[in-house]
């Protein structure tokens, strides 16, 4: 058996702009629902995977590796193999928005 990974391409969302906590929830949910950005994509997808069983996370994004890579679709979908979701917190500052992203993280770590 050979289990094969393959990380999503940049999300177009993966944008940095200044927000505060409310706007940074915002900028989360246009994350989630974001397909991968043309810049951060193959050139041409792969014919490695023909007789491969093919699992993705439900996120739009991950479909869309999937699709890219390998010109297929998912032959599963599920949540439970989603990243970690980013967490926010509310606070009064308005930070660019992957400094929320690591500052939250870093928070729900502790």
């Amino acid at each position: 058996m050979e289990i094969v990974l393959i990380r999503h391409g940049r999300p177009v969302a993966a944008t940095n702009p200044s927000v505060n906590a409310n706007e940074f929830v915002s900028w989360i949910d246009d994350y989630r629902v974001s397909l991968v950005a043309e810049d951060s994509q193959p050139i041409a997808h792969s014919n490695d995977f023909p007789e491969h069983y093919l699992i993705s996370s439900d996120l739009k994004r991950a479909i869309h590796s999937c699709q890219i890579q390998t010109g297929k679709e998912p032959s599963v979908t599920d949540p439970i193999f989603r990243e970690m979701d980013i967490p926010h917190y509310n606070f009064p500052v308005r930070l660019r928005a992957w400094t929320w992203v690591y500052l939250c993280r870093l928070f729900w770590f502790c």
